[in-house]
């Protein structure tokens, strides 16, 4: 698997083009060399590339430093552990604004975009939340097309289909 998580145009068109077909992440990862993670991110960025205008590529960090701020954080690692989805959107959605206000000053121009867009604010705690639970819940869903188990995503993510453990 290749440590470059770069992506070249003629990787994101065969991850259009796979998508099409209904191909998994991992599957794609596997084709290009890339880490099922890659391809993933490139995916739900350009879903709000698409959606909002914005032309954030895997060189943009915001929504990988907001992730990770909460990975880094025993106290979501136990929420995600020890609740339900529901309730760990409900606590992640209480608390973003404030995180993404502590992120603002290091990335403002995409938080003034943020804020003044209730609907991109919706799209990117959806999206980062529902990424955030998946990751430190460890979530995993056996994929029937391919026989592989791999790690569940917003995408993927469907409650009671899923496994805790490989």
């Amino acid at each position: 698997m290749s440590k470059n998580a770069h992506l070249v145009l003629d990787e994101r068109a065969t991850i259009e083009v796979r998508l099409r077909e209904r191909a998994s992440f991992t599957e794609i990862g596997r084709e290009l060399g890339k880490d099922p993670s890659t391809i993933s991110k490139e995916v739900r960025l350009h879903k709000i590339n698409e959606k909002y205008g914005t032309h954030f590529t895997e060189m943009d960090k915001v929504l990988v430093q907001m992730e990770n701020d909460y990975v880094n954080q025993e106290k979501w690692q136990s929420y995600a552990k020890n609740n339900d989805r529901a309730t760990f959107m409900l606590l992640f959605e209480k608390d973003f604004p404030n995180m993404a206000a502590d992120r603002y000053e290091q990335n403002d121009q995409f938080f003034r975009k943020l804020f003044d867009d209730q609907d991109m604010m919706k799209q990117v705690m959806e999206t980062v939340g529902s990424v955030l639970y998946e990751r430190l819940k460890k979530k995993y869903i056996f994929d029937p097309k391919s026989g592989v188990i791999e790690e569940a995503t917003p995408e993927t993510y469907v409650e009671d289909t899923y496994l805790t453990e490989k």
